[in-house]
């Protein structure tokens, strides 16, 4: 009399096997494993983050520049990941548009500025008198020179980041008057 063998292995289909597969190729590491990982990483970016020197102190403020040749740049304290507003005037206080202007390294500064017409000027549209500038890196400073509309000699400045004041606002005066300064006359008495 012959004995049948009964196969005491779990029956797994083939769909099974392929599916258990998948699992381990789609997900090789374990939960543990990858509560690890995600702190490893997690880690030096946190790091980055900090900051050894305490925050840099707002300034609104204004100041005039020096157009006679030979002067040092004008400085702009800036602070990486904080935004300054700088602003150009005539002598009378009436907003002077910028033409243009050039940054010695690009990769320091980040500069946001919207060129406006005359016509648009004339209408009361814009001056486009404003610039908004971003320091790119911590320490790294660069130069930087604007050129105003009617204005021969061009405005130097000196960009400098990573200071414990960082202008937040700055309105650069011009000694000269502009294309939309306002004339004022006196009747004697």
């Amino acid at each position: 009399e012959q004995k049948e063998v009964v196969d005491k292995t779990p029956n797994i289909s083939v769909q099974d096997e392929a599916f258990n597969q998948l699992k381990d190729e789609l997900r090789p590491l374990s939960n543990k494993q990858i509560k690890e990982v995600k702190k490893i990483w997690s880690e030096p970016q946190r790091a980055a983050t900090l900051s050894a020197d305490a925050p840099a102190r707002p300034v609104n403020s204004s100041m005039m520049v020096n157009l006679e040749n030979g002067s040092l740049p004008s400085g702009i304290s800036l602070s990486a990941g904080i935004v300054s507003v700088v602003s150009f005037f005539d002598s009378t206080g009436e907003p002077w548009p910028i033409r243009g202007y050039n940054v010695g390294n690009p990769s320091v500064v980040d500069i946001q500025w919207q060129e406006s017409t005359p016509e648009e000027e004339k209408a009361g549209a814009g001056y486009g008198n404003t610039m908004m500038i971003q320091a790119q890196s911590l320490y790294k400073s660069t130069n930087m020179i604007v050129l105003l509309r009617g204005l021969n000699t061009p405005i130097l400045l000196e960009l400098i980041p990573g200071q414990k004041e960082v202008d937040y606002r700055l309105d650069i005066q011009v000694p000269r008057t502009g294309p939309y300064a306002k004339s004022t006359t006196r009747a004697l008495p």
